[in-house]
């Protein structure tokens, strides 16, 4: 299998400070054996250092080779199973391997002379019993790492998709709100105009404010909570000539939260939802309350006031 130069760069496990850490704390036990074993001797335990820290790394790095390697063959959290096994197995081969170099070169190099031939295998077991322990806790810490960014990683793509879909809803509602909106404010402009045209002309130009509000609102995907609540307001005043003293509205204008952003037309959608699903009586009007809340959220409300008749509502319905 060819595995990219990429890939083999072992900056990318982010783990330099468990190598640092790692590395001496590994080879402090075989230290310690070898002076319980042959006693305390200068020279001995100096050559046991050095050479522990030199094989110790080589390992390590090694290791890290094969979890690079094993992972690009079996990516994933779906891979979990084969990962584990091939990658352990791996670790269990190279690390016996290591430790019967090593036992043995150590054996060849002893300037004490104390250390006497290694008989195989009784001199070898208790160093790869060791290794092998300290070699399973590490990769254990390798692998739970791996697991949990795949996990994370799997949590900000369903996000994401979340997200994808609010949007695309979203999208779908700017679509349907035009020509909707568009017939109930011509109807209340038509009755106006023969009742006030000094009104008439007021809601004419907000009207107008309110489309092009709607035109720019499709090439941006977020705007300032300023233009939305701007936006709001001349919708409000359509509103308002066509339900009256029935609708009341609460609106706190926090200037800290002013720079917030948030998808085009949200407040309108929100507004609308509240309109179709509640009743509007002279005697008691529907409040709507919009207000900035701590961690930079914004809440919108209504007063419950449910119609008699249950509206049927699908994905992108509006105020009549």
């Amino acid at each position: 299998m060819n595995v990219p130069l990429s890939a083999l760069s072992f900056n990318a496990l982010h783990d330099r400070w468990v190598r640092l850490i790692g590395i001496p704390v590994a080879v402090l036990p075989f230290v310690l054996l070898t002076i319980a074993a042959y006693g305390y001797d200068g020279r001995l335990v100096a050559l046991t250092i050095v050479w522990g820290l030199v094989s110790t790394t080589l390992l390590w790095h090694l290791l890290l080779w094969w979890v690079v390697r094993v992972r690009m063959e079996y990516p994933g959290r779906l891979n979990t199973g084969k990962r584990i096994w091939k990658t352990f197995g791996g670790y269990s081969l190279f690390t016996v391997f290591d430790q019967i170099v090593e036992t043995r070169l150590l054996y060849q190099f002893d300037p004490s002379g104390r250390i006497p031939e290694p008989a195989f295998p009784d001199d070898y077991l208790l160093p790869i019993a060791m290794a092998l322990f300290f070699v399973v806790v590490v990769g254990s810490y390798y692998e739970g790492s791996y697991n949990l960014s795949q996990y994370r990683q799997a949590v900000e793509r369903a996000e994401a998709v979340k997200k994808n879909q609010l949007l695309a809803e979203l999208t779908s509602l700017k679509n349907q709100v035009n020509p909707h909106f568009l017939f109930n404010s011509l109807n209340s402009l038509s009755a106006l105009i023969s009742e006030d045209r000094r009104r008439a002309s007021a809601f004419l130009d907000e009207l107008a404010s309110v489309y092009r509000y709607m035109l720019q609102a499709s090439q941006r995907p977020l705007v300032s909570l300023t233009d939305e609540l701007a936006f709001l307001d001349a919708y409000r005043y359509l509103l308002q000539e066509r339900y009256g003293s029935t609708l009341c509205w609460q609106i706190e204008r926090n200037l800290a939260a002013s720079d917030l952003l948030l998808p085009p037309l949200t407040l309108q959608v929100l507004v609308d939802n509240a309109l179709r699903h509640n009743s509007l009586l002279p005697g008691k009007p529907l409040i709507i309350t919009i207000r900035h809340l701590a961690s930079n959220r914004l809440e919108v409300s209504n007063s419950l006031q449910r119609k008699s008749v249950q509206v049927a509502t699908q994905a992108g319905d509006l105020v009549d």
